[in-house]
């Protein structure tokens, strides 16, 4: 074990230590709730896979094998007035028939924690995870611990943070967040890399993060806004990276609708040994205009702005904000201005009722992959039992603020783009999402996912990426004990400049297609055993020669909870 790993296998005994104190001596056995399972799984398939090695190979050149996983797991759930934590471990140990094909053990966990140091005022949050994940999707997007096991490696990651909310608003809104994420890939995986451009070492950061935010109080005539954040972050093999913003909004009522409007804001990003880039990763920005408030809550802003970045002639445009707030469950708001790289947009939209919501996003920026894996509570998220991801066994939120209760995790089911590499990059992303959820017997998700980045570093090939997904899934409860699911998906994903340009392939960009679909039907045959059976169908067409994959496999299997 390297240095790095011995530092966070230590971080992660300080997190434990430190529930293990607060729960020292106020515990009763009544108070915790341990869930301990045992999952068996027997897999039939029949595949096509670029890496063959010593693989027993059909006619065809397809690969029959028979798969029994064996997966052991415990929930521990602890919930009191001032701490809750929950966790969730798991072994997986996978046998396979087919003697060419590699047998593997895998090692998964989650520690959840929220203790209240001051009532409602001040509260320490942490959480360690440990969870296998695909290198690089440019392996293939399909790999699992059955199928493409050589493509997974362990991904640490971990938070502590300290969280303080002033009680009395009379006179001031004030917040702040001090943070210590951390997240680091193993180096257990061997990539051919002609295939490619995964290291391990650009997924090794540790990053310290300050976040405040002052408000004018309940009780004041002018609006204002005060918002400042920090971000340092240690990459073990790239150049310390850090970001500082600053913004500032003030609004000086006219009449009961009008407001004089103002707003100043400063972006820095710096990436150390590189005074040139960062110079360019430098904005300013502030303008003056109008705010009018159609109704409560509810504004729409035009202001005249003058921005620079680095040192670049100053610009002037139009720009705004647009904030409806319709109900406590459902909002709408849009901005327009600009950022180092020209204009900038943010869109979001929720509308909910009691069964149905609906939400979409937009958003630009610069960023690094570590720093946005820590983002919860997406919109369109379904809240379900940490450890699980299926969404018979999740629910949707009633309001727009709803908090995780212990054992519970966000689950957006038309995923999330993050890369193990965490160089700096630009990045666009925006995803449309359709969730239904009456509470008897129907549970409905359609989503749409389109995501851009570009390096800002180019410190590796091939990290510019271009990519798309749609999904749905429908999950029918047919009886008391028993529930059908379908599941299905299309994605897209255009490496830019992966290639060797030719006439077939003017941009050089390798594009790998993928789609995917599952039906399973799940049985509760007593309070403790339970059933799944499963079909699903995988396949990867690829413009690049020989990353063509497909996967056909018909799956049982048994859950006994003790």
């Amino acid at each position: 074990m390297h240095t790095r790993t011995r530092i966070i296998n230590n971080k992660f005994c300080s997190v434990a230590s430190a529930v293990i104190c607060a729960l020292s001596g106020t515990v009763n056995a009544s108070d915790v709730k341990l869930i301990p399972m045992m999952e068996v799984g027997v897999y039939n398939i029949n595949y096509t896979t670029p890496n063959t090695n010593d693989l027993v190979l059909e006619s065809d050149g397809s690969v029959d094998d028979r798969v029994i996983q064996y997966k052991p797991s415990l929930a521990i759930d602890y919930k009191s007035k001032k701490l809750n934590v929950s966790s969730f471990v798991d072994y997986a140990a996978t046998q396979h028939s087919n003697r060419g094909a590699q047998d593997t053990e895998h090692l998964s966990y989650s520690i959840n924690s929220d203790l209240a140091i001051y009532e409602q005022a001040l509260h320490w949050r942490g959480s360690v995870n440990r969870k296998y994940r695909v290198a690089d999707s440019q392996l293939g997007a399909f790999s699992d611990e059955i199928v493409g096991s050589e493509n997974l490696t362990g991904v640490m990651t971990m938070q502590q943070s300290l969280d303080f909310l002033l009680p009395n608003t009379r006179y001031i809104n004030a917040s702040a967040k001090l943070s210590l994420n951390k997240s680091e890939a193993q180096d257990d995986v061997e990539l051919d890399e002609d295939v490619s451009n995964f290291s391990t070492s650009t997924f090794d950061t540790e990053s310290k993060n300050l976040n405040l935010a002052f408000a004018n109080g309940d009780r004041s005539a002018v609006d204002w806004v005060i918002l400042m954040s920090h971000s340092k972050s240690d990459r073990a093999e790239l150049s310390d990276y850090s970001a500082s913003n600053f913004v500032f909004e003030l609004g000086v009522p006219i009449t009961q609708r009008f407001s004089w409007v103002a707003d100043a804001s400063i972006n820095k990003n710096k990436i150390d040994n590189d005074q040139a880039l960062s110079s360019g990763l430098t904005h300013k920005q502030w303008g003056t205009g109008l705010s009018w408030r159609f109704i409560r809550n509810s504004h729409l802003s035009i202001l005249a702005y003058r921005s620079k970045t680095g040192e670049q002639e100053a610009r002037e445009f139009i720009g705004g904000e647009f904030e409806w707030v319709m109900s406590s469950r459902s909002q709408l708001k849009l901005t327009a201005d600009r950022n180092q790289f020209g204009e900038n947009y943010g869109f979001n939209l929720n509308l909910r009722n009691r069964n149905l919501q609906a939400s979409a996003s937009y958003s630009e920026g610069i960023d690094i992959n570590s720093q946005q894996s820590f983002s919860t509570g997406q919109l369109g998220s379904f809240v379900c039992p940490l450890g699980s991801a299926t969404i018979d066994q999740c629910f949707l939120p009633q309001t727009l603020d709803y908090q995780l209760q212990a054992g519970e995790q966000w689950v957006t089911f038309n995923g999330r783009d993050i890369q193990l590499n965490d160089e700096v990059v630009n990045f666009k992303s925006g995803s449309f999402n359709l969730s239904y959820d009456n509470g008897r017997k129907l549970k409905l998700f359609a989503g749409y996912r389109l995501s851009e980045q570009e390096s800002v570093e180019k410190q590796s090939s091939n990290n510019d990426r271009l990519s798309s997904s749609v999904s749905a899934s429908v999950n029918y409860k047919v009886s008391a004990k028993s529930d059908l699911s379908l599941t299905t998906s299309i994605s897209k994903n255009t490496y830019l400049g992966y290639q060797t340009v030719t006439a077939e392939n003017p941009n050089g960009d390798r594009i790998d297609k993928n789609r995917s679909w599952a039906l399973s039907f799940k049985s509760q045959l007593s309070p403790r055993l339970s059933t799944d059976l499963s079909y699903s169908y995988r396949q990867t067409d690829s413009n690049q020669a020989g990353r063509d994959t497909e996967d056909n496999r018909l799956t049982l299997i048994g859950r006994y909870v003790f």
